[in-house]
């Protein structure tokens, strides 16, 4: 991405509820401008009140279905209470992550808790799902 930014919200910015089995963290906004065949990682922080936990997930409203939907390749990081998702273009076969890069611009998101635990790792955990605090670490990588 050439450009990137963020910010927490106070309220869900969208009519769609979350789904009931999410417990909230936060709600953000974060877009991004530019190229869309680019990569960008985004980490999305836990508070004091409602740290990251192994349960943790991060959702993203899809406006083409009108609902809040899990974002795919993401990693929960306990220990430094945040998780990071990484925004992905299809490549040949690869199919974009959810949000692809195209959904990228004024994008809300929100963190928070499944209900059920997610791994047995108690430090950091890797997870790729199968759908489609102000963020105080952004990072972008040009594909080549």
């Amino acid at each position: 991405m050439t450009t990137l930014g963020a910010s927490a919200l106070t309220a869900n910015p969208v009519s769609a509820a979350l789904p009931a089995t999410v417990t909230l963290i936060k709600y953000f906004d974060v877009f991004g401008f530019g190229n869309s065949s680019s990569t960008a990682t985004v980490d999305f922080y836990g508070t004091a009140a409602s740290p990251v936990t192994r349960r943790s997930a991060v959702y993203f409203y899809n406006s083409a279905a009108g609902t809040w939907v899990s974002a795919s390749n993401f990693t929960v990081n306990t220990a430094a209470n945040y998780v990071e998702i990484t925004i992905t273009p299809a490549a040949g076969s690869t199919v974009a992550t959810a949000p692809s890069p195209a959904q990228f611009e004024g994008l809300p998101f929100c963190a928070g808790q499944w209900p059920f635990d997610i791994s047995n790792d108690y430090s950091t955990t890797s997870i790729t799902t199968a759908t489609t605090p102000v963020t105080t670490a952004v990072t972008s990588t040009q594909q080549p």
